[in-house]
């Protein structure tokens, strides 16, 4: 008979609506994970909850046995998909369960420190597909096991608002559409316990799925009309973890509290690898380095390293930086990155995707150099910003240059000589600046004369200094490697960012140097041996005071007003904290 049939259906089309406002909620969050290599495992597993939904609707099992009997159905698709080689006969390895588990950590790990949209690596495709399961096996408790299906809205538009604010814009129209017209199906066909035939609610009903059609409508069309809300990570700080980034690098600033939060994982083939470069800049105003978008990626080409140079390989196995930062150690000889990357004028890399693990090797020199490296006089090619002096401090910092220089010519001779001054017991590492007190001197002045700071401070005045002395330099801001765990790999957490000088030497290219005090590991030192095949100085101009700082490129160095706009009220937007680290 047509009526006994009716509750027979029923106990496939409602597993079947519920599973289909599944699909359809989960198919936004391809907003937090742009790959869709995930859908066809989560649509499968969908399949198989609405299978075992039917399944235990039809035996009236009770909400408890047919959420359990989906939650084994779907996992039993899921390891068929996603983790073959723990099956043995289509049924799971004992394996599987550990490997799921590193899957699941891993995916975790990614999601947590890595902005939207994240990378669609094994670990977050589990992770994504088991949560949802998860809404599958929920969706179908509500609606159908305890025929509630206007609660079943709420799993689903918590679904929806998780995607929401992990883009630029609000949440295209077909994300919220497409669950909500299903939501509305559910609601529309009700629920009946087996056995019975559907009751009708009459105006009551009518009135529900008018009201739900008019929430539908105003949902949809407020994201549309109100102003876009900034996404998770402000443009000038490029992690969204805890807050503890700043986007300035002002040399009047105090360090701010550090945080613990991971954001790499290290494993290098020497136990002291050095500090992985992210950002740089060249020009210091008002007592700030200032830094602009990116100036256009090229290829990267290596610098031939000087007779007795060694190779180094380091592999970073978790990256929580998300696109375009990319944590590369220099002198840089390569890199295998499974994405298209390139770096820029001051030798800062970009990638194109995010990406979670990559390799990169660079060169190391022995503390003696070769004869010639260092030779006297800047490049005739280089631009005026890598030669300038701050005009507020230039008489402090020419005079301490002078002193410092001696009778010395070489630039080796001269980097060491300023790297041992700000290293020497004079000078104290503190998080806290000396109070400058009324009138005081510009920034710069009052760390000389206070000598006290952290490593903002000491990166400058070594910046300026060998600049008063012909020396090129610029800033260079990433991560410190801290001490090796117990499992051989380095974790490198928020707090070991970092701040540096990188001067160009004749004969080696831009070298990093380490003048902030208490900073251990890879400290460069370097020793020209006297005489031999020296060819002699290359012209170049001398630094002088700059009343004006004259950029040849206006597009290559970005006004303060620009910077300032890239980086909110500070004037360096970098994805490191250089003020929340050593």
């Amino acid at each position: 008979m047509p009526g006994a049939a009716l509750p027979r259906l029923r106990h496939v089309v409602d597993p079947a609506l519920a599973g289909l406002a599944t699909v359809a909620a989960g198919w936004s969050l391809l907003r937090v994970v742009g790959d869709p290599r995930w859908i066809g495992p989560f649509v499968a597993a969908a399949v198989a909850v609405v299978a075992a939904g039917s399944i235990g609707r039809s035996r009236a099992w009770g909400a408890a046995p047919t959420a359990g009997a989906q939650a084994a159905a779907a996992a039993l698709v899921t390891c068929w998909l996603l983790l073959p080689d723990h099956t043995w006969f289509g049924l799971p390895r004992p394996s599987a369960m550990s490997a799921a588990a590193r899957l699941l950590e891993d995916g975790a790990w990614t999601a947590r420190r890595q902005a939207a949209p994240l990378p669609a690596t094994d670990g977050v495709v589990l992770l994504l597909v088991a949560v949802l399961i998860g809404l599958a096996v929920a969706v179908h408790a509500v609606a159908v096991s305890y025929e509630s299906p206007a609660l079943a809205g709420v799993p689903l538009a918590v679904v929806c608002l998780a995607a929401a604010p992990n883009d630029g814009g609000p949440l295209p129209a077909a994300f919220f559409l497409a669950p909500a017209a299903a939501w509305l199906l559910m609601l529309g066909h009700g629920t009946a316990r087996p056995g019975e035939a559907p009751v009708s609610r009459g105006r009551g009903r009518t009135g529900a799925v008018w009201l739900a059609g008019a929430v539908t409508v105003a949902a949809t069309a407020v994201p549309l009309l109100a102003p876009q809300a900034p996404r998770s990570t402000p443009p000038a700080v490029d992690t969204a973890t805890g807050g503890t980034f700043t986007g300035s690098l002002d040399l009047a600033a105090n360090l701010p509290d550090r945080s613990q939060a991971p954001i790499l994982r290290v494993h290098a083939d020497e136990a002291e690898p050095p500090p992985l470069k992210v950002a740089g800049s060249t020009r210091f105003v008002d007592g700030r380095w200032l830094v602009g978008p990116t100036r256009g990626v090229d290829e990267f080409a290596p610098t031939p390293p000087p007779a007795g140079a060694e190779e180094h390989t380091l592999e970073v196995t978790r990256n929580a930086l998300p696109r375009p930062r990319l944590a590369l150690p220099e002198p840089l000889a390569g890199a295998d990155v499974p994405a298209g990357w390139g770096v820029d004028s001051l030798g800062v890399a970009r990638v194109q995707d995010p990406v979670t693990t990559y390799t990169a090797t660079y060169y190391t020199y022995g503390s003696t150099l070769p004869a010639g490296v260092g030779r006297p006089g800047a490049p005739g090619d280089v631009g005026p910003d890598l030669l300038a002096v701050d005009e507020e401090a230039y008489d402090r910092v020419t005079t301490l240059a002078t002193d410092l220089a001696g009778d010395a010519t070489n630039q080796v001779e001269l980097a060491m000589a300023i790297q041992q001054h700000l290293r020497s017991p004079a000078y104290t590492y503190s998080r806290e600046l000396a109070d400058p007190g009324p009138g005081s001197p510009d920034p710069l002045t009052s760390f000389l004369d206070s000598r006290q700071g952290y490593c903002v401070q000491f990166a400058t005045a070594m910046v300026m200094l060998a600049r008063a002395l012909d020396i090129p330099a610029r800033l260079a801001v990433g991560f410190a490697i801290g001490d090796v765990g117990n499992d051989g790999v380095h974790t490198v957490v928020l707090a070991d960012s970092h701040a540096w000088p990188e001067l160009y030497i004749n004969g080696l290219g831009w070298t990093r140097f380490e003048p902030t005090p208490g900073v251990g590991g890879d400290v460069p030192l370097y020793y020209v041996p006297a005489g031999g095949d020296d060819p002699g100085p290359v012209p170049g101009s001398r630094a002088t005071a700059p009343p004006t700082q004259t950029v040849p490129d206006a597009a290559a160095a970005p006004t303060e007003a620009t910077a300032r706009a890239a980086g909110g009220t500070a004037a360096l937007g970098l994805a490191v904290a250089v003020g929340a680290g050593a």
